[in-house]
């Protein structure tokens, strides 16, 4: 750059007038990317490496402490809705939950209390990477995955975001074919388009043909995928974070492929196939989850169709709210992804 710069200034005219000050904007960005590729920035310790430690209120003896994909080690269903919000909120949607579960203890944690859940029960010396990442992130829909997973794999229950649904009771959800003990975690197909075309990809603002949902997640307290997707939504932000040269609490704001592919449904998808290719002893992916017509036992995993938890939407074959496979049903648009998904000074610069 330097070269070039002194290459124009040795011209002269119109060539000289207008590249000299363009090649001296190219020296300068130059210096300050070096700058900024040199300059040291905070990293959570153990972040990199992170792996989700037994909880301070648990007893030991039960759970091993060293990391291992197994399936859950409950029979039991615990009986249980939860939900967050930036706030405490009463409305036809929660409502739903409650009035077809009378029988279910139902908990909305607000910002605040979900700040205090993650420092009680995840308060080992050990997971002070976790908690550092979870305080350290200012994107309110990372905050917000990462709690799902930290409250199913403590709880178990179900999660469901408050812009959904319920449409049936919990109590109907498994198939009577099915041993209630031999499954451990419930998904749903949110995306099914395997020959959708760059267009349509581009239309829908999908990331991927195939993926499945998290705004609802049906789990045993402990599964092993669970720990997986947290561990892992763990060390994607730290690396991004190093990437970008960055401390998470000041790095700019997250693109939406980037939060999709670090804590949200992709990430979800892809330890759920990296859990089922480990516990089965065969590769599992997308295409032994695709076009499903009901629900399908892989492992102790129970993938439910589009309809399940995503009925209404006009592709992947997905049902009306009113197909007696429609589970839930989630009201798109009521939390919205921010208009200001990317700094754009941050580009700029």
């Amino acid at each position: 750059l330097f070269h070039r710069a002194r290459a124009c200034m040795s011209g002269s005219g119109l060539g000289r007038r207008f590249l000299t000050p363009l090649a001296f904007l190219f020296a300068l960005y130059g210096v300050l990317l070096l700058i900024r590729m040199t300059k040291p920035f905070p990293i959570i310790p153990g972040a990199k490496n992170f792996t989700l430690h037994s909880f301070v209120d648990d007893d030991t003896s039960s759970y091993p402490s060293s990391p291992s994909l197994s399936s859950s080690s409950s029979t039991l269903w615990p009986r249980s809705i939860w939900q967050t919000w930036k706030e405490d909120l009463v409305d036809e949607r929660t409502l739903s939950w409650r009035d077809l579960n009378p029988d279910y203890n139902y908990t909305l944690l607000t910002d605040d209390e979900g700040a205090d859940y993650v420092d009680l029960h995840f308060a080992r010396e050990e997971d002070t990477p976790l908690r550092d990442t979870y305080h350290s992130t200012n994107d309110p829909v990372i905050k917000a995955d990462l709690l799902r997973y930290l409250i199913l794999y403590r709880e178990g229950g179900l999660y469901s975001d408050v812009d959904t649904l319920a449409l049936r009771p919990i109590d109907t959800w498994l198939p009577p074919e099915y041993d209630p003990s031999l499954v451990n975690l419930v998904v749903g197909v949110e995306v099914d388009e395997p020959n959708a075309s760059n267009k349509e990809m581009r239309m829908w603002q999908w990331a991927s043909r195939f993926q499945l949902c998290q705004w609802t997640i049906y789990s045993k307290p402990r599964h092993a995928a669970i720990k997986l997707i947290i561990e892992q939504s763990v060390r994607n932000l730290n690396q991004i974070a190093e990437r970008e040269r960055s401390s998470l609490h000041d790095m700019r704001s997250l693109t939406r492929i980037e939060v999709l592919t670090a804590t949200g449904p992709l990430a979800f998808t892809s330890a759920i196939e990296q859990y089922l290719t480990h516990i089965t002893g065969r590769h599992v992916d997308w295409r032994d989850m695709t076009g499903l017509q009901s629900p399908k036992l892989i492992g102790d995993v129970l993938v439910m169709p589009v309809t399940a938890f995503a009925p209404g939407q006009r592709h992947s074959g997905s049902g009306l709210t009113s197909d007696p496979q429609a589970l839930s049903f989630h009201v798109f648009g009521f939390s919205k992804w921010s208009a200001k998904r990317a700094n754009w000074s941050w580009w700029i610069f």
